[in-house]
């Protein structure tokens, strides 16, 4: 027997929350540097949509965010991932959650069963640019 059951559809995210919440300003570190892998600022986690990689982010602390966001642009992780990334690199903002997402285009060789990589579903992406190396204050 079936009962029907009422499922609200009103709510949810609207567009003005989106337009309230603004990415975090880059900030260079200031005086005296040391060079340290990104895994002790952030945290990753990396997949697949085709032959799409996605690169996720996420601040261990607030505070590393602006530093992180200087640190780790478009430009330089499609530089650090120039052997494995064809296509062009974006960079996302997520402010509500202090992360930033990366889409990798042309990073898996035709993605799942079409390539021959290693790595079909990228999930090793998130690993690899947690040893890329930034500058923090000391």
């Amino acid at each position: 027997r079936r009962l029907p059951v009422a499922v609200p559809t009103s709510g949810g995210f609207s567009a003005a929350a989106r337009r309230r919440v603004a990415a975090v300003p880059p900030q260079a570190p200031r005086g005296p540097v040391e060079s340290v892998p990104l895994l002790r600022l952030c945290w990753a986690r990396s997949g697949d949509k085709g032959n799409l990689a996605n690169v996720a982010l996420i601040a261990r602390r607030a505070e590393y965010l602006p530093l992180v966001r200087h640190a780790v642009t478009a430009e330089r992780v499609k530089s650090y991932f120039a052997g494995r990334v064809a296509g062009r690199v974006e960079r996302f903002d997520l402010p509500g959650i202090g992360a930033l997402n990366f889409l990798c285009h042309e990073a898996l060789g035709g993605g799942g069963m079409a390539t021959l990589r290693s790595d079909p579903l990228a999930k090793t992406f998130g690993q690899v640019l947690l040893l890329m190396r930034v500058d923090v204050p000391v």
